[in-house]
């Protein structure tokens, strides 16, 4: 009598321990789905790193160019000309606050990565605790069914 009562709760815990891995496991499912996003998410905020760092380049050569051009002149050029230096001076400090705001974006995209991974971890080490005390009854289950 006392074997079918632990055996009763013993199966009872081995069902609930079955339930809290079905969700354990829906779980990693999940922190998979985010760690993809977040790769996805790094790697489209690197690239557009790059572009505003190669375009930050390019805007500075032109507004270089230009003064350097600039400089050939005897006097300081026409007001034309010089407005298009600063239009390009301008242009050259717009991309350089755009390569800032693109570094941000992948800091925080990184971020975003290693929350992600943290918690697949988190959730990887409750399923092993999980699995292993479902082994823990089962074995508990199988010495009480050889008696």
């Amino acid at each position: 009598m006392p074997c079918d009562t632990r055996l009763l709760i013993l199966n009872e815990m081995l069902r609930l321990a079955m339930e809290r891995q079905n969700a354990s496991g829906r779980r990693l499912t999940e922190c998979r789905t985010q760690i993809e996003r977040a790769r996805a998410s790094v790697e489209a905020a690197q690239a557009g790193l790059d572009r505003a760092i190669f375009d930050e380049s390019q805007a500075r050569q032109a507004h270089v160019d230009s003064l350097n051009h600039l400089n050939t002149f005897p006097d300081d050029g026409s007001p034309t000309m010089r407005e298009k230096l600063t239009d390009l001076f301008n242009a050259s400090a717009q991309a350089a606050l755009h390569t800032l705001s693109a570094r941000e974006t992948v800091s925080s995209s990184q971020r975003a990565l290693n929350e992600a991974t943290c918690d697949f971890t988190s959730a990887q080490a409750a399923q092993r605790k999980i699995a292993e005390e479902r082994n823990l009854i089962t074995s508990e289950i199988a010495k009480l069914r050889a008696v």
